[in-house]
């Protein structure tokens, strides 16, 4: 599983970048593609068939299992605000939480898994 994560002050172009390099090339090769990065639903199913899944990141936070019981394994996850999920200052330790292993545990189900994270 590859990680790639994007980062940059506000307003630099990191969302226009990770949807213009990652999620519509991902989308046009037929990958299933999670995202938190708000799109136009309608506008999205009719381009590429239902192969974009929306999630909000409170359903991560809120649900710790939420990579095993919902996300598809070998398709492209890309978050917005991952910083939500692993706040800066904490030590490895204190990171090693479910959701953490969780990510981690994506890439053992399927080597075509890619994760994006897009900070601040």
């Amino acid at each position: 599983m590859a990680i790639t994560a994007y980062s940059g002050l506000p307003g630099s172009g990191k969302s226009y970048s990770v949807v213009e390099h990652v999620i519509l090339p991902a989308l046009r090769a037929g990958n299933i593609v999670w995202t938190n990065i708000p799109m136009d639903p309608d506008l999205m199913d009719s381009e590429f068939g239902g192969l974009l899944k929306q999630f909000k990141i409170s359903e991560i936070e809120e649900n710790q299992n939420w990579f095993q019981e919902t996300f598809t394994p070998g398709a492209t996850i890309v978050i917005d605000e991952a910083w939500r999920l692993w706040p800066a200052g904490l030590a490895l330790t204190q990171c090693w939480n479910s959701t953490s292993r969780s990510l981690l545990n994506i890439g053992i189900w399927s080597r075509k898994t890619v994760a994006v994270l897009k900070l601040s």
